[in-house]
């Protein structure tokens, strides 16, 4: 589940050997969700490393896939860095990521206050492969109270390419539309029409929804009030 590298930054392209995945005939990922962007996201991983490195080509050091089971994950660090012993004394760092999107892990040594736990990483890294990198904003808009990474099916209205398409979608099976050019009288239907963009300011100050910049363009939008 790791690839070795005394290089920190000779990164190739990765294939996992396993990740998590949903049982079913359901793919990792929304591909839907993508069609807006050029390539899917890498699998998450982290680099660690044993010890506080200098420079990181000088140190021993691995990466790591995220998207397991953290037990196992802390096994794997402990086969290839030493016994518990070993881990407490010299520490174990991350000291690079990939595959994370929106989210930012923090680099430093692990299980220090302030720094992303196995346990979180693991989390986000999951959500991401499941879900696709809309996951990384939700988890980062929440990093600080992980039991709201699992409303995220709820919350997620999805990829739209501005608030504002978001509200026409939202609003389409109403016909407002024609409904509005209707009561308008036939000189007059041209100046009839709905202010879309108003409504979605309206929608993001009242904290009705929330929209985060997505890679590749557009917005994904969330429902807070779900």
């Amino acid at each position: 589940m790791n690839e070795r590298h005394p290089n920190n930054h000779a990164h190739s392209d990765f294939q996992p050997e396993a990740v998590h995945a949903p049982t079913g005939d359901e793919p990792t990922y929304r591909e839907a969700e993508f069609a807006h962007e050029k390539d899917p996201p890498r699998y998450p991983r982290i680099y660690v490393t044993r010890g506080l490195p200098l420079r990181a080509e000088l140190t021993d050091g691995a990466w790591i896939d995220m998207a397991r089971d953290p037990h196992s994950i802390h096994a794997e660090l402990y086969s290839m860095f030493g016994e518990q012993e070993v881990y407490d004394r010299e520490g174990l760092y991350i000291w690079d990521y990939q595959g994370f999107a929106g989210f930012t892990p923090t680099t430093g040594p692990l299980g220090l206050e302030g720094v992303h736990s196995i346990e979180l990483l693991t989390e986000v890294a999951r959500g991401i492969i499941d879900y696709g990198p809309a996951f990384s904003a939700w988890a980062s808009a929440h990093e600080d109270d992980p039991s709201q990474f699992s409303r995220f099916e709820r919350a997620y209205q999805g990829h739209y390419e501005s608030v504002d398409g978001y509200v026409r979608h939202l609003l389409a099976p109403l016909g407002l539309d024609e409904v509005l050019k209707d009561a308008f009288p036939d000189q007059l239907k041209h100046l009839a029409y709905i202010d879309y963009d108003a409504i979605g300011e309206q929608l993001l100050a009242q904290d009705d929804i929330v929209a985060f910049p997505a890679e590749g363009g557009g917005v994904w939008i969330f429902d807070e009030k779900i």
